[in-house]
């Protein structure tokens, strides 16, 4: 279907050994990827990746500049962005995975936006939460109803990845089946769409299956995927402690997640925790790196770049340099603290600060969840 295996390496692996699909079935290069106009239903993947653009796009990533190339402008314009802002990217991570060539995987990123939370990294399109919420703010006429854009937070409250719909289901299942190595699972959350225990039923238990979790779901809900395939590797959520947790990850039970927490680890389940550093939580980075060393998951992280509010670059002058007097104090190798304090040396929006503050008073009204910063 595509190269296992290249003697170059290319600009970025993406294209060369994994697909994506969006919750509308869109093919994308990557999750982080701008989407193709092409759908899963109407277009095979053989069909797909033998078309000239994405022909072109792999010639251009192997042998030419991509950074001047349109199409990939377009389509990696995340990580192109994130990399000038802190010189850090999806692409920059999946290029250094050494496992990454032996196999052929696929991404779904978007298996429906049915979850139990509406964190303020997410939105409507991946939250049913963020979606009945948004909903709620409009017409109520809300005080705080302008931070609700109608992009971002649109009022579509069950949104479902087409693929799992019965009439697609079982060709999809071949596909997957017969063509994919591993495949990496995201929501809203995954574990209560209605069609993931069927999947899970129905998927070879040896492919390599992560699922992305929120870490916040009833604990007899990953026993029972469990006991189906204990071989199933979680990415969970992980963006916090205690109260910054609750109002990052708004509606979850900070007790619960411990709880879950525990679980994976009495049952030696393969678990990575995946920080989405941001505004809310930038000041408890040592205490979350030591947090992390009680447990034996893998631990990975990300910038948060939108919405804008949440990126660190926008945090107010007198609360960067609190950070950078509590990076000062990290001594870790989980995490390097250079893209960090790049990204903090970017000078600040003050809309974007302005529009944090109000996001807090609208937690503050609705949720009875704050945060105070002092400036």
């Amino acid at each position: 279907m595509m190269e296992k295996y290249l003697p170059n390496k290319p600009w970025c692996l993406h294209p060369f050994h994994s697909m994506s699909l969006n919750l509308e079935g869109h093919y994308r290069l990557c999750c982080e990827a701008m989407q193709f106009k092409e759908t899963f239903n109407e277009v095979s993947p053989q069909e797909f990746f033998s078309t000239k653009e994405i022909i072109d796009i792999k010639e251009i990533m192997m042998h030419g500049d991509p950074l001047a190339h349109k199409g990939i402008q377009h389509y990696c314009q995340r990580c192109i962005k994130s990399e000038k802002a802190s010189g850090t990217s999806r692409r920059k991570r999946i290029n250094k995975d050494k496992g990454f060539t032996k196999q052929f995987s696929l991404q779904i990123s978007g298996f429906g936006n049915k979850c139990n939370l509406m964190c303020n990294h997410c939105s409507s399109y991946l939250s049913s939460k963020w979606a009945h919420f948004a909903k709620k703010l409009k017409s109520n006429n809300d005080e705080y109803k302008h931070l609700i854009d109608v992009e971002r937070y649109a009022d579509t409250t069950a949104l479902e990845y087409p693929a799992t719909q019965d009439h697609m289901f079982n060709e999809f299942l071949n596909f997957v089946n017969s063509k994919v190595d591993s495949i990496d699972l995201s929501g809203g959350e995954v574990l209560i769409n209605k069609k993931m225990k069927d999947f899970i039923n129905k998927v070879d238990t040896n492919k390599r299956i992560t699922i992305n979790t929120n870490g916040s779901i009833d604990t007899r809900i990953y026993e029972r995927f469990y006991e189906v395939n204990p071989n199933i590797r979680y990415n969970v959520s992980f963006d916090g402690l205690r109260d910054v947790h609750t109002l990052i990850r708004t509606l979850s039970d900070w007790d619960m997640y411990e709880n879950n927490l525990k679980f994976f680890a009495d049952k030696q389940i393969k678990v990575m925790l995946f920080l989405s550093l941001q505004s809310l939580n930038v000041l408890q980075l040592k205490e979350i790196l030591e947090y992390t060393n009680r447990w034996s998951f893998d631990f990975d992280w990300h910038f948060v770049h939108t919405p804008a509010h949440l990126c660190i670059s926008n945090l107010h002058p007198n609360v960067k340099e609190q950070a950078f007097d509590m990076l000062e104090t990290i001594d870790s190798e989980k995490i390097d603290l250079n893209p960090i304090y790049k990204l903090l040396k970017v000078p600040y929006v003050k809309k974007e600060w302005e529009t944090l503050l109000d996001w807090l008073k609208l937690h503050e009204k609705h949720h009875n969840q704050t945060l105070h910063f002092k400036t």
